[in-house]
């Protein structure tokens, strides 16, 4: 049963509730990431009031990932099977109806991005990768005290037989490695659901590819489970509004739905701001 609206996967078990008295949350470093960015942003995800958005960008983001899955669960696949691949879901996903038209990156953009980029990942990554696992999906428990319990649920890219996790960036840019060193939630809950210590960014952007080396410890997890219960305990207090923060580049309608349906700033802006 759901609770005040909130989206299927953050429900309060009323038979759990009965007996032990506990919320019970189940939480993405997806949305972990939303809540640190914007609280209010992901409020309404879990509220589910606004449709979900879907750029180009984003579109490749999945296409890239398609191929690069189709690769190493077929090691026999030639380039041009898995470019094709690729190209194929980027159009496929152009028909969904959360995609947002961009006009100046249609299947022509896609072509000599996608493929650059993917050329570059089968170059110089590639060679680089033993994979024991694809695609693995995971749900583990996080944290639990007296008044709730916090599961982790995601999918991890790839799970290298040298005991460390591969995850694959398709990006406009180089990743800013200071940010991740500090703390990636993805990391850290990617690595303690494979039971390993380092994780590795392959980012494939316009100039190159990047490669971003982490080394996870104790001290991270502590603080991912620190996190997570700020937000267990935002949701549990059942406010009608959260924090706010438009400081950066993703409080935008090209990229916060929230944004664009006019929930938040966009009842005062409607039209991009600028950078």
């Amino acid at each position: 049963m759901n609770r005040r609206g909130l989206g299927s996967e953050y429900t309060l078990d009323i038979e759990a509730i009965g007996r032990t008295g506990r919320w019970h949350h189940t939480f993405s470093q997806s949305l972990l990431n939303t809540y640190l960015q914007c609280p209010e942003q992901a409020r309404h995800e879990l509220l589910g009031d606004v449709p979900r958005v879907e750029s180009p960008k984003m579109a490749l983001g999945t296409a890239g990932h398609s191929a690069i899955e189709h690769k190493l669960l077929h090691p026999s696949a030639d380039f041009e099977e898995c470019a094709e691949l690729m190209l194929d879901t980027f159009e496929n996903r152009m028909y969904l109806t959360e995609f947002k038209e961009d006009p100046k990156l249609g299947m022509d953009w896609a072509r000599k991005r996608g493929v650059s980029a993917l050329n570059s990942w089968w170059e110089e990554i590639l060679p680089q990768v033993q994979p024991e696992a694809v695609e693995l999906p995971f749900q583990y428990r996080l944290y639990s005290d007296d008044k709730r319990t916090i599961d982790m649920k995601g999918t991890i890219d790839c799970v290298d037989r040298k005991d460390f996790i591969w995850d694959w960036k398709f990006s406009g840019s180089e990743r800013k490695e200071w940010k991740d060193r500090r703390g990636s939630v993805q990391a850290t809950a990617y690595t303690r659901a494979a039971g390993v210590n380092h994780f590795k960014y392959a980012v494939m952007h316009e100039q190159g590819v990047q490669i971003v080396p982490l080394n996870i410890t104790a001290h991270h997890f502590a603080w991912l489970q620190y996190q997570a219960v700020t937000l267990a305990t935002l949701i549990e207090a059942e406010l009608p509004v959260w924090p706010l923060d438009d400081t950066d580049w993703w409080c935008d309608p090209k990229w916060c739905s929230v944004f664009a349906a006019g929930q938040c700033k966009g009842q005062f802006f409607p039209e991009r701001i600028g950078r």
